[in-house]
């Protein structure tokens, strides 16, 4: 079974975890296969650190104003997507050349 539904995808039979959208056109992104546990895993640790670094910059900087939170809070969560994004563009690279394109499998 395959589901793809604005790029939610869950296929059992696709042993990535990590799927490009478009393995042509790597660049256009990368999507999680909600078919495996190890998924679900990753999207629950990447919300955990979205919400520790909001409740984190919320608690510590209340001393400064709004204006400075707000830039703080910014920076902080670019430098995560950054991070974010390479990581799993690396994953993705690497479950492509261990497994090849499964995602027009039936």
């Amino acid at each position: 079974m395959k589901f793809d539904f604005l790029n939610c995808y869950a296929n059992p039979d696709d042993p990535r975890v990590y799927v490009y959208g478009n393995p042509r056109k790597k660049w256009l992104g990368v999507t999680l296969n909600l078919a495996h546990l190890r998924a679900w895993r990753v999207l629950a640790v990447m919300t955990g650190i979205f919400a520790l670094i909001k409740i984190a910059f919320s608690l510590v900087s209340s001393s400064l104003g709004i204006q400075a939170r707000l830039v703080i809070i910014t920076g902080a969560m670019a430098v995560y997507l950054v991070f974010l994004g390479i990581h799993c563009f690396r994953a993705a690279e690497k479950d492509f050349r261990q497994h090849g394109d499964h995602r027009n499998a039936n």
